[in-house]
């Protein structure tokens, strides 16, 4: 690079370069800055990966009487010219424009007067030489580092893909900052098991449990440590408490609110009424933009699980789908146990199974065999055909438990009135042995 630009007569080339790079919003989430939601969160990740890029410098982020200044510092060994130190510079302080950066300016230290003059012309940045060894800086307000980001669709693939590169790379990695990275993407969709976890870093879950072991850092510790962090972050971002049970991975509201009270010794609405002037202080420097990008995650939050479905194994897919259906079918057992019918004498049971059948799409006949039910699922291509029976009729006698959903219905039977309750059979059956019926 250094003889092409005294060929061209350009001492700067490699800035100009760098200047043909696309540091729009949009494709910078298609990086692992996808996964930040603020731009802090995009320093921080900048920082994690830039030797992966780069072993010319290293970046750091520092904080000072309100003031925000992201360092490029040269490693020694490197040798780094001031126009590949510049280059570096200008790339930070465009991707960070990118990402909404709006006021910035630029200190350099033991840099030459050209390079001094190259960066006023070339970042078009108030520029500073302050005294002290050589080193390049990028100034702005802190409050910009709490600016929202628009992470509707984080790219976790690839940010595991960083992770599994930097613990190649890296003698003695820190599994645990692996995890708590990991875990900040995926909570947001529901995910909080190890195992998840281990698949993305390439290693066995007992693998993965054995090296935080050794960090003295266990996965539950940091699970919990992680959601702690991110709660506080979503209430100063004034969520609802629903959204907030949601974006750390709960499953239940009832879990987060116990688990709250652990953390903080009040409720949410609690706090968040102990943090109402800061909260406002935070929406009024926001503009309408920024606050919409914080919202778009918990609003869109099954557009994002379903356009990174095809990140996961089949199995990991069709567990998660099985734990998202489950509060419904739990439900459902409960009312159908609360509600028997006898054998013929369906018909409440019989209307509850072809409503959501139909809900789904499917072609539906009733009065099958007095009070069945059969819904066809038509599949888009020729092949077998697969049949899943169940048994809906209760039996005579009672349930035997005391839960609140327990049957407390009587009736007729062989001339008696007797308890009814309901049994849970789900039979599949296989095409042989299944006829279908002309309704």
């Amino acid at each position: 690079m250094t003889e092409l630009a005294e060929e061209q007569q350009e001492p700067w080339l490699l800035v100009r370069a760098f200047s043909h790079l696309n540091y729009t919003e949009a494709f910078l989430a298609t990086t692992y800055l996808g996964n930040a939601r603020t731009l802090c969160d995009a320093i921080s990740l900048s920082k994690r990966y830039f030797h992966q890029n780069s072993d010319l410098a290293s970046l750091a982020l520092e904080l000072n009487s309100g003031q925000a200044r992201i360092v490029v510092t040269p490693t020694p060994e490197a040798h780094a010219t001031e126009q590949q130190l510049v280059a570096a510079l200008y790339a930070v302080m465009r991707t960070c424009q990118g990402l909404g950066l709006q006021q910035a300016s630029a200190n350099l230290a033991g840099m030459s007067d050209s390079a001094q003059d190259a960066c006023r012309r070339l970042l078009r940045l108030p520029v500073t030489a302050i005294p002290g060894e050589q080193r390049l800086e990028l100034q702005f307000p802190a409050l910009e580092l709490a600016r929202a980001l628009n992470t509707t669709q984080p790219n976790i693939a690839r940010l595991a893909r960083r992770e599994r590169q930097l613990i190649r790379s890296t003698a003695g990695h820190c599994w645990s900052e692996s995890v708590q990275l990991l875990l900040t993407a995926l909570l947001p969709r529901g995910e909080t098991r190890i195992s998840r976890c281990a698949s993305l870093l390439a290693v066995a879950p007992r693998t993965l449990q054995r090296k935080l072991t050794t960090e003295q850092q266990p996965f539950s510790a940091l699970l919990a440590t992680v959601r702690q962090r991110l709660c506080l972050e979503y209430l100063r971002a004034d969520h609802a408490d629903d959204t907030l049970a949601l974006l750390l991975g709960y499953r239940q509201t009832s879990q987060f609110y116990r688990q709250f009270r652990q953390w903080y010794g009040c409720s949410p609405s609690q706090l968040r009424s102990r943090l109402t002037p800061e909260i406002a202080k935070t929406t009024k420097t926001r503009d309408a933009t920024m606050r919409r990008h914080t919202l778009l995650p918990a609003l869109l939050l099954p557009l994002a699980l379903a356009a990174n479905a095809a990140d996961d194994s089949l199995d990991e897919r069709l567990t998660r789908g099985a734990e998202a259906i489950q509060p419904k079918a739990i439900a459902w057992r409960h009312d159908i146990h609360q509600h028997p019918e006898l054998g013929n004498q369906e018909q409440r049971t019989a209307a509850l199974i072809a409503e959501h059948l139909r809900s789904l799409g499917m072609e539906v006949a009733t009065g099958v065999g007095t009070t069945g039910v059969v819904g066809l699922l038509k599949g888009g291509k020729p092949g077998p055909v697969v049949a899943l029976a169940r048994r809906h009729g209760c039996l005579a006698g009672t349930g035997g438990h005391s839960l609140p959903f327990a049957s407390e219905v009587r009736q007729q039977y062989l001339g008696e009135e007797r308890p009814v309750s309901t049994p849970a059979v789900m039979t599949p059956t296989s095409p042989s042995s299944w006829q279908p019926q002309k309704c």
